[in-house]
């Protein structure tokens, strides 16, 4: 085997697979999404959808949970319709549309945002943690 079938390979073989769908589709934006570009706010966001209808949204990278955005803790739900509504303790509502692409990818309306192109990078992030 040459070095460069040897290097390709190893390079395939390493890739971390995206994290999978949660089985029950009206959970399928649960998780932590990512999407970067000129058409986000500033650049990059984070959305983080924790199980426990919690929700974090920061202008930043995912790991960066020590980040201010990740301190302000908002709940989710969902409606019938498909319709997400985060809402912050100071009762302010942030309402968006979740459309899955692919299993790991998705599309967010946001208001004055829409169809920001998100990968999910994992299913639960360290803010998720009580």
């Amino acid at each position: 085997m040459s070095r460069l079938t040897s290097l390709m390979f190893l390079l395939v073989g390493c890739a971390k697979p995206p994290p999978p769908t949660p089985p029950d589709p009206s959970l399928a934006h649960v998780g932590v999404w990512f999407g970067t570009g000129m058409a986000f706010p500033e650049g990059q966001l984070c959305l983080v959808f924790c199980p426990n209808k919690r929700f974090f949204a920061a202008d930043t990278t995912c790991d960066d949970t020590a980040h201010a955005d990740f301190q302000r803790t908002w709940t989710w739900s969902r409606t019938s319709d498909g319709l997400l509504t985060a809402i912050r303790e100071d009762d302010r509502q942030l309402a968006m549309r979740f459309r899955q692409q692919a299993p790991a990818e998705g599309l967010f309306d946001l208001v004055g945002y829409p169809s920001l192109p998100m990968t999910r990078i994992d299913l639960l992030s360290p803010a998720c943690l009580p």
